[in-house]
């Protein structure tokens, strides 16, 4: 009989309703931070260079793209350098772009250029 208690398919039940449940924690995604840079002082700008990698580098991203000639297709191509960057997850750009490493670099990006920085969520299928 189904469900009898003391039969092995009873124990079998009880071993299963013991076991750990799956986190429901969904899998992490990638992201993609894109910066759109007009550089009009390339030696403070510079600075900003120096620093980048060594902070960029703890959070598992990879620069998938730079270029300040971009071919265009469609529309007018924004002026200046386009960066793309990889990051496991939106937790890691985030703690990359909030981390002492990057804010320390950041104001000379900022008082060497003008820029437009955007976070886009990878697709997956």
């Amino acid at each position: 009989m189904p469900g009898k208690i003391g039969t092995s398919e009873d124990a079998g039940l009880q071993a299963l309703s013991q076991q750990p449940k799956p986190s429901r924690k969904f899998p992490e995604m990638t992201v993609y931070a894109m910066a759109f840079v007009d550089i009009n002082d390339r030696e403070h700008y510079a600075k900003y260079e120096a620093g980048f990698m060594e902070a960029l580098t703890p959070f598992g991203a990879d620069i998938l793209a730079v270029d300040e000639a971009p071919t265009v297709l469609e529309g007018e191509a924004p002026k200046g350098r386009i960066v793309l960057i990889r990051f496991p997850s939106a937790e890691k750009l985030d703690a990359w772009y909030t981390s002492d490493a990057y804010q320390k670099i950041l104001p000379f990006r900022q008082a060497a250029s003008n820029a437009h920085v955007i976070s886009v969520k990878g697709f997956e299928m």
